[in-house]
């Protein structure tokens, strides 16, 4: 018996009284419990329905950290070139600002030899 797209149904030889009277070996001759049995039918599909969504749930917020982890990671990494490139920028103007500190030494002192 199925109980959807890949549920199987019940193991109802599995299915046992919690009281130590020897309900179970009733259960599997068939003398009574029926309506246990019927309850157990009903809830089933709710069970694996309800352990399918913890699943689902869990595997999502696995997911959910694993994709904040690497956002984090992202942005650590977004944020150290960042640094790099205006650390670049400022060495490339620092350098800008000496070699024309250079032409204008070098063009004075054309100026002043002979």
């Amino acid at each position: 018996m199925e109980h959807g797209p890949g549920i199987p149904g019940p193991d109802l030889h599995a299915f046992h009284h919690p009281s130590p009277c020897g309900r179970k070996a009733e259960l599997r001759k068939g003398n009574g419990g029926s309506a246990e049995r019927e309850k157990f039918m009903q809830t089933w599909p709710q069970l694996v329905n309800t352990s399918l969504l913890v699943n689902l749930r869990d595997n999502l917020q696995k997911q959910r950290v694993e994709a904040e982890r690497a956002v984090r990671w992202r942005d650590q990494r977004i944020a150290s070139l960042c640094a790099s490139l205006s650390k670049e920028k400022e060495l490339r103007a620092q350098s800008l600002r000496v070699q024309h500190s250079a032409e204008t030494l070098l063009n004075s002192l054309k100026e002043h030899l002979p």
